[in-house]
């Protein structure tokens, strides 16, 4: 899957993949689905974050991408089964195909694969799910596939690793407003209501009583970031 902020990001995995593919002896096949993405995902994402919310633009990339236009066109090929990366088990029952943490806890993904459907599911394979990632690491080595040691990448799917509000700063426009507390004390100014998420600790900013600061709500029509402790009511 192919998209291009103008950065390439995607080109060095890419070309690991081309490496690995050498290596165990299969074909490759590239696909670019720069313009879903951008419709399915970014457009999405910018227009929530602008209305306040924090949408997660993983969990839309593999709802709509991954095991969507992707799934379907590996399909259209003749595929039966794509089998991912993720870390992430899952069991059949009479209910249908349900998703199970991962054996590497730590590794786990199943909060990124919580809105696939049934007949998404009933096409995919997670290999990956009971093994911990020093085990695939380990099994890698053994095995001499070239990537074993490649570092991990904490990013935004095939856009990179790009500090979320310099990201969000290109498309949204925000203005500064005032930082509260629950009871209407301002404490300060915030950026933008955009750039900040619920549940996010605000370190740069202190309590009167000098307690650990979170961001418990946002609003819209009056421009306020409300921040509040860890037994603010507001946080649940």
């Amino acid at each position: 899957v192919d998209y291009d902020d103008g950065a390439q990001c995607w080109n060095k995995d890419y070309q690991d993949a081309v490496r690995v593919c050498a290596k165990i002896g299969i074909p490759i096949i590239k696909l670019d689905f720069r313009t879903e993405y951008e419709d399915l995902v970014l457009k999405h994402m910018f227009e929530k974050y602008a209305a306040g919310e924090t949408p997660n633009p993983d969990v839309m990339c593999n709802t709509h991408i991954k095991f969507g236009v992707w799934l379907e066109k590996l399909r259209s090929l003749g595929y039966d089964k794509m089998a991912t990366g993720h870390y992430a088990r899952m069991r059949e029952n009479k209910e249908g195909r349900t998703l199970h943490i991962a054996k590497d806890k730590v590794k786990d993904q199943t909060y990124f694969l919580h809105q696939l459907n049934q007949t998404q599911l009933e096409h995919v394979l997670f290999p990956l799910g009971n093994y911990t990632k020093t085990e695939v690491r380990e099994i890698a080595r053994k095995t001499n596939i070239p990537t074993a040691d490649k570092e991990e990448s904490m990013g935004i799917c095939f856009v990179g690793e790009v500090p979320m509000k310099e990201f969000l700063a290109q498309k949204i426009k925000s203005k500064k407003g005032s930082v509260v507390l629950s009871s209407g004390e301002v404490l300060g100014e915030h950026d933008g209501l955009p750039f900040y998420t619920i549940g996010q600790r605000r370190l740069r900013m202190k309590h009167p009583a000098s307690r650990p600061l979170f961001i418990v709500a946002k609003d819209p029509k009056k421009n306020l970031l409300i921040v509040g402790c860890e037994d603010d009511p507001l946080l649940y």
